[in-house]
């Protein structure tokens, strides 16, 4: 039985995001059922009076100019060696592409590699004919070589501690995700309630935002187009102090109310293609019906916001594998340490050593005291 109090502050809540929707969004257009996300300053304000503590984030790991800085936990960013050709000139403009925009894609940057992991292993597009909204497989980046040099890229660690002001840090285990969606948008639309009930995953094919001070890195392990399977993100929209109250109904933003309100950008592009995105920019999948879509996807943080996961969940479901060596690899190559950078290795310090270290991990983030 739950705790009166918690009955009356959930009752609270709802009461409060029905009223500040009551002023703030009454055009039926853009705001119905659970769709009350807003752009609006002023009701965003009042949100997050009443849920403070994403503005309380953002201020600990140095995203608020305002915060105390002897109260902000982030570090420095760790030295990296200089780098030959035109790197300075690609790191100026992608970094003021993203600091601007909250999304920037680097076409074809990590191509070769991408084409090394494919050399690798085998990636096995039959299972995703199981028309699936995500299958996962999880990688220890010290345990491989290739995904090591993929996900410390410096010109994307660089990128990234241009747009937090510090020291980037690897929040979890660098993953494979693979999409076959066997609806398309306008049919999940239509059938949403139901099909939530048997897939959450099918969730992120609503506008929506995420953890706070997280970036998020799909490198694109095969091409993405229009008409396939990608994901969609609203320009500017990372600037939003977002916030919501009840997160069933005034947590996710129509489509109609995005695409009147914002640019939005495909994450498009070849193989090695890497995408980089704010997760507090509005985004979505855009679910072309059976068509495939596979990537790496890394997140980072401006501070130790570790989130692990037990090896047990590294494999996808049975049938089937998402992925497995090819039979003339025998060994993996481990990233040999002493050929990485300050900055490469803070960027995943703070990943638990053993098990048992972990085990304090698993199913939570743990922000540094």
């Amino acid at each position: 039985m739950r705790n009166p109090l918690t009955v009356v502050n959930i009752v609270f809540k709802k009461a409060m995001a029905r009223i500040v929707s009551l002023f703030f969004c009454n055009n039926k257009k853009y705001f119905y059922a659970e769709y009350h996300g807003t752009l609006t300053p002023a009701a965003n304000v009042i949100r997050n009076i009443f849920n403070p503590e994403r503005i309380w984030t953002k201020g600990r790991y140095g995203q608020l100019k305002v915060f105390p800085s002897p109260l902000v936990k982030t570090e420095p960013v760790s030295k990296h060696k200089d780098m030959p050709g035109d790197f300075n000139s690609l790191l100026t403009k992608y970094s003021e592409d993203f600091k601007r925009d909250g999304v920037v894609i680097l076409p074809n940057y990590l191509a070769r590699e991408v084409n090394q992991l494919h050399e690798r292993y085998r990636l096995d597009k039959k299972y995703c004919e199981l028309n699936v909204t995500y299958l996962a497989k999880r990688f220890d980046l010290r345990h491989d070589d290739l995904i090591a040099k993929l996900v410390l890229d410096p010109m994307i660690l660089l990128i990234m501690s241009n747009k937090f002001g510090c020291q980037p840090v690897i929040r979890t285990q660098p993953t494979i995700w693979a999409s076959n969606p066997e609806v398309s948008f306008e049919e999940f639309f239509a059938q949403r309630f139901e099909m939530l009930k048997k897939d959450m995953g099918k969730g992120n094919m609503r506008w929506h935002y995420d953890t706070a001070n997280m970036i998020s890195c799909h490198i694109l392990l095969e091409d993405a187009a229009i008409n396939t399977t990608h994901m969609l993100v609203a320009k500017k929209t990372a600037h939003q102090h977002h916030m919501h109250i009840d997160d069933k109904f005034d947590y996710f933003f129509s489509d109609e109310y995005v695409r009147d309100h914002c640019e939005i950008v495909p994450c498009i592009g070849g193989r090695g293609t890497v995408i980089l995105f704010d997760n507090n920019a509005l985004h979505r999948m855009n679910p072309i019906k059976n068509t495939y879509r596979c990537l790496i996807t890394t997140l980072y943080t401006p501070g130790n916001a570790v989130y692990w996961w037990r090896p047990k969940r590294t494999e996808p479901p049975n049938p089937g594998r998402l992925l497995e060596l090819k039979d003339e690899v025998k060994d993996i190559p481990v990233p040999d340490i002493n050929q990485l950078t300050d900055l490469q290795l803070a960027a995943f310090r703070w990943f638990p050593k053993t098990e048992e270290d972990a085990e304090k991990f698993v199913n939570k983030s743990t922000y540094a005291d």
